[in-house]
């Protein structure tokens, strides 16, 4: 992204050998071995992504073709975010394969669990899975913003003073808006401010999709505030 996407698209029924095909259309298509009557689910990565492009997962695809595709991306020389959502336990060699990590309070106690961390405040315990899993984490915190730590550093952005009207979506939002950023050159402190307003203006509109501002809109209430 932004030029090229990415997303699963459903198979056949039945088993289905792994590995990576030239596919019809300019794609690269990331199969998986799935048990027999499972739907099998296929990623289908834009030919010729690599350096500049970034890819955002979440825990919606099997876990198998994410990790295939995160691997392939990311061999090509392109940046893979993963979002822990919806959470669940899951293979911790998924953290190998990407840049950037994104997750709330629950997908933070989660991983953190998963891997055995000591009892920290949030601010510590971001930090301390930064630097346990080599990669940039972005953990948001409702109300009281977001937090990254990055490379030994913290970087926090606000989060936009509202009263909520419906907080579905918020988060896709926010991760959505985080990794356009940062596939527009914007560094960690900029796509988390603008990803932040966005998050915070999704909550005052009903429903999921529908609440997804346009970055008209985002951008319009940075400068607002400035």
């Amino acid at each position: 992204m932004p030029a090229r996407g990415a997303g699963p698209d459903p198979g056949p029924r039945g088993d289905h050998h792994g590995g990576h095909d030239a596919a019809p259309f300019g794609h690269s298509t990331v199969r998986v071995r799935c048990p027999a009557g499972r739907i099998v689910r296929w990623v289908r990565l834009p030919a010729g992504i690599g350096a500049g492009d970034w890819l955002l997962l979440q825990l919606e695809t099997p876990i198998e073709a994410s990790i295939a595709a995160a691997a392939l991306a990311r061999k090509n020389g392109a940046k893979v975010v993963l979002n822990l959502a919806p959470y669940t336990d899951f293979d911790l060699g998924f953290l190998d394969h990407i840049d950037v990590l994104v997750v709330n309070e629950t997908e933070l106690a989660g991983v953190l669990s998963m891997l055995g961390a000591p009892a920290l405040d949030k601010e510590a315990s971001v930090g301390w899975l930064a630097e346990r899993i080599g990669t940039t984490v972005v953990a948001t915190l409702g109300s009281r913003g977001a937090l990254a730590a990055i490379d030994g550093q913290t970087v926090s952005a606000p989060a936009l003073p509202i009263t909520p009207l419906d907080t579905v979506g918020a988060g896709d939002t926010f991760v959505g808006y985080l990794a356009a950023g940062l596939a527009e050159g914007l560094d960690l402190a900029g796509a988390m401010e603008r990803a932040g307003v966005a998050a915070g203006l999704a909550c005052l509109v009903n429903g999921a999709q529908p609440s997804i501002p346009d970055i008209g809109a985002v951008t319009a209430r940075i400068a607002a505030a400035k």
